[in-house]
């Protein structure tokens, strides 16, 4: 089974939040043992997560970051959060460029 942590980075705006969420349910379905946390402003947190992990006695997770390309955010405060458990993490990369992105931003274009 593959534990997997979706991490977004959080919103104050509702709309955002409720995209993520989206994308939560659809990994959950095909993964069952996936959490999900974000950076800030929303919960569940990256620590909220691990914390449930732990509890599950989850040794292994991968990080799949809902970001566009590596910043800060991948490369530091994500490894940080983790380093706080006993918990082997494994890092996925962000979405960075992707053929099939601009597959749906050409779509879009096309249907204006």
């Amino acid at each position: 089974m593959k534990n997997i942590l979706l991490v977004a980075h959080g919103s104050k705006v509702e709309e955002t939040k409720q995209i993520v969420f989206k994308y939560f349910e659809d990994i959950k379905r095909k993964y069952p043992n996936t959490k999900l946390g974000f950076m800030e402003f929303n919960t569940p947190s990256i620590d909220d997560a691990l914390k449930e992990f732990l509890n599950e006695n989850v040794t292994k997770i991968y990080v799949l970051p809902l970001f566009l390309y590596e910043g800060n955010h991948i490369k530091k405060d994500i490894p940080e959060i983790i380093s706080k458990y006993k918990i082997n993490a494994t890092i996925l990369p962000p979405l960075l460029y992707d053929k099939r992105i601009s597959e749906i931003l050409f779509e879009r274009i096309e249907n204006l």
